[in-house]
């Protein structure tokens, strides 16, 4: 399978960003991937011509998420987001840090389902790069965290 992984500063080439159109980017950790991911992917690429996937580190995740995070490794969830025919490139970020992966991809929009993640200051920096803040809506259904909650209590229930 080829892999959409793209280095950051391809994005930095006025060629290949001619090829892209708009471009829409969001970003995740994709970790057990679900149909909120699904959903949400599909979203984002309405609104683009392309659609870059910021997607967060495995160090990154577990200092945000506490060990054992992810359960899935970078390169495992780079190949799944490969597969989607929505995603046109994946690149890597660091959970905390999602301004430098706007700054270096260059977005038309910025799609996430909310945006606490950003600070005011961040807020207007993308703003005034012309990068517009999309809402994309959280589908009513179990996110990752949901999911291994549900694994670990079926295996509690069979001992």
């Amino acid at each position: 399978m080829r892999t959409k992984l793209a280095p950051a500063s391809l994005f930095g080439d006025e060629d290949f960003r001619k090829t892209l159109g708009t471009v829409a980017l969001t970003k995740g950790v994709y970790d057990l991937t679900h149909a909120r991911h699904v959903r949400s992917l599909q979203a984002a690429r309405s609104l683009g011509d392309s659609l870059v996937v910021g997607l967060a580190t495995d160090e990154s995740v577990r200092q945000a998420k506490g060990a054992g995070r992810p359960v899935l490794s970078f390169e495992e969830r780079v190949e799944i987001l490969s597969a989607f025919a929505c995603v046109d490139y994946v690149v890597a970020y660091d959970v905390g840090a999602v301004a430098e992966a706007v700054h270096a991809v260059r977005p038309s929009y910025l799609c996430a389902s909310r945006f606490t993640f950003l600070s005011a200051a961040e807020r207007a920096d993308l703003e005034s790069l012309g990068t517009e803040l999309c809402t994309v809506e959280r589908p009513p259904v179990r996110s990752t965290s949901d999911l291994i909650a549900s694994i670990l209590d079926h295996g509690k229930a069979r001992s």
